[in-house]
């Protein structure tokens, strides 16, 4: 890609960035507002940062496109020296729009033969939770037409760049070494937590008057966040995390085996809020034979290597033994919460 780039700039091309989320898109509901956000909101009502007015007037573009819009639309940046790089975000909820029909295989042929064949433009997917599953799946048809990507896991950042992050306000919101600490295990040190995290931490600091947050105050806060307490008599700021703060990038709803592993591992540290231990294999077992799972072994065993995975657990050794915990502890505690009924999660696999 990035040589495709140089060829382009050596032409004189300029570059045109433009971004989708396919969260916001799957929201319509329909084709035609799907295609009415992402090509004309915002591609062809963007073009006026690229293209001078006088020549724009001159292309025109349907009030409401499909995708056979595209292309003429890409062809039409190119006759304007412009190359075009999508960023596609959310893109997990590509499973949404096919399964319920607002868009099918055209689509990602569509994005393919723009890039691949005919060197259009070019686009970068980002998504989480079970991309890799999806597009090995050839329910969805999209195997061969990601078949030139490259795939690229983001997850953790390191401890300096986590704490760079932490500091971000400087002197308006610091943060005791004890607080630091709690914050890399809380968020695992990936960025999108940290930054939940002390973003309710800077509200609450707003709300009481401080500039200092240690680990006495922090608790109070998550302990809201994940529903462990009501934020009566501690804050009028915070309020508890929404579920989607966590599905689709730490769990999926549809994904029962999955969920019924986080409940059996939550549900050995519950009201525990720091230093969660590890739970072995042997336990994870115990709980799913007494549910009736059938063959709950291999699934377990396949379930665990699955999320290990996707980094939602890490593995732990304890007296020589394989232990496994929730790679993101807010989660962890927050999923204890709201999903009490261990049990109930276990016995849904058979459903």
């Amino acid at each position: 890609m990035i040589k495709r780039w140089l060829q382009y700039l050596q032409k004189k091309m300029m570059i045109a960035t433009f971004e989708w989320d396919l969260g916001i898109a799957s929201s319509y509901g329909n084709a035609a507002g799907l295609y009415q956000y992402l090509l004309k909101e915002n591609v062809y009502d963007e073009l006026n940062k690229y293209v001078k007015a006088e020549d724009l007037k001159y292309f025109k573009f349907p009030e409401n496109p499909k995708l056979k819009d595209f292309s003429p639309l890409l062809i039409y940046l190119r006759e304007q020296s412009i190359y075009p790089i999508f960023f596609v975000d959310e893109f997990s909820y590509i499973k949404m729009l096919m399964d319920n029909s607002t868009i099918n295989a055209a689509f990602l042929h569509t994005m393919r033969q723009c890039s691949i064949e005919s060197k259009l433009a070019s686009f970068i997917y980002a998504g989480t939770y079970d991309i890799k599953a999806l597009i090995k799946d050839e329910k969805y048809g999209i195997t061969g037409q990601l078949v030139n990507a490259v795939e690229e896991q983001i997850s953790e950042i390191d401890r300096n760049s986590a704490e760079d992050l932490m500091r971000v306000m400087g002197e308006k919101l610091k943060f005791t070494d004890e607080a630091i600490e709690h914050i890399h295990n809380l968020s695992g040190d990936i960025p999108y937590f940290i930054q939940i995290i002390c973003k309710n931490c800077g509200l609450y600091a707003v709300e009481k008057k401080r500039h200092t947050i240690g680990f006495p105050e922090l608790e109070q806060i998550v302990q809201v966040l994940t529903r462990e307490k009501k934020p009566d008599g501690i804050s009028e700021s915070l309020q508890p995390l929404p579920e989607n703060t966590f599905q689709n990038n730490l769990y999926s709803p549809s994904d029962k085996k999955a969920n019924a592993l986080l409940s059996s591992i939550a549900s050995f540290n519950r009201g525990v809020l720091v230093n969660p231990r590890g739970v072995s294999i042997n336990e994870i077992q115990e709980q799913w034979a007494k549910c009736g799972i059938e063959a709950y072994r291999p699934l377990i065993a396949d379930t665990i290597t699955v999320l290990k995975e996707k980094k939602i657990l890490v593995q732990d050794e304890d007296e020589d033994l394989p232990v496994y915990k929730i790679s993101v502890d807010i989660f962890r505690r927050w999923w204890a919460v709201n999903h009490p009924d261990v049990t109930l999660e276990i016995s849904s696999i058979n459903s």
